[in-house]
């Protein structure tokens, strides 16, 4: 669809834009969460903010601000209007929404597969000038906007003189200390409901339940919080003598 373009702002003109995603299972949600208003200059827009609570940001007309001030909220009030929604699929990579009326539309990821560490949501200001008075936007790529990098997980022996990578070094009756570090998906934003971490010991090991311990990291390894018993639970799921011991 090619660029629609006037050389005066034609406040009767209808709006659209694309949305890309060629990532499977995300739901993006717009919002129209302002209108045009008139101005006397024909090079500039104004809005007037569906959000009483961030019409300052709005009125700013800083992208920045204004997804900032969005994204803060921790719901979208019923002021402001649901356009509809994208949901992506290995056949579903592209949506173009249209005959919108001139406005601030926000694009919100509503759900995502469990991978994912964060999205960066959406603003678009719709006319705008750029040499002319543009009403469409053909190609907004949200997969770029993703962070679904894999999760991490590493396990070492804390207390073996064999450089923490076995245990040959032991004798029947020693205690031979464990450390399991998981980077996780999620993040403040996009809030996980659980998180499971699984571990399979070695035959001839016997799992001491009361010595486990959960504690936050940083990105630097640096400890956050220790987390106690009402935090987590410890799940062993097959616990056999002579056999290996699995537990999450």
């Amino acid at each position: 669809m090619p660029q629609q373009t006037t050389t005066t702002l034609d406040e009767t003109k209808k709006v659209s834009f694309t949305l890309n995603c060629s990532k499977p299972g995300y739901t993006f949600t717009v919002y129209k969460v302002a209108e045009l208003k008139t101005t006397e200059n024909p090079y500039k827009t104004g809005y007037d903010s569906l959000i009483p609570s961030i019409s300052d940001e709005i009125l700013s007309g800083k992208t920045s601000n204004v997804l900032s001030a969005l994204d803060g909220l921790s719901s979208i009030p019923s002021t402001a209007s649901t356009v509809g929604t994208f949901t992506t699929s290995a056949t579903s990579v592209k949506k173009t929404f249209s005959s919108l009326a001139q406005g601030l539309y926000y694009i919100k990821a509503t759900n995502f597969p469990a991978g994912v560490r964060s999205v960066t949501n959406s603003v678009v200001s719709l006319p705008y000038y750029n040499n002319g008075w543009v009403y469409s936007i053909n190609d907004i790529d949200l997969a770029t906007k993703v962070n679904d990098g894999d999760v991490v997980t590493g396990k070492t022996i804390t207390n073996s003189t064999k450089d923490n990578t076995n245990f040959t070094d032991v004798s029947l009756g020693d205690t031979v200390n464990f450390e399991i570090k998981s980077s996780t998906a999620g993040s403040s934003e996009m809030k996980l409901k659980s998180y499971t971490v699984y571990d399979e010991m070695s035959a001839g090991l016997t799992l001491d339940k009361d010595s486990v311990k959960v504690a936050l990291l940083n990105a630097q390894g640096g400890k956050v919080a220790d987390l106690t018993s009402t935090d987590y639970a410890l799940n062993v799921t097959s616990e056999v003598d002579g056999k290996a011991t699995t537990f999450n």
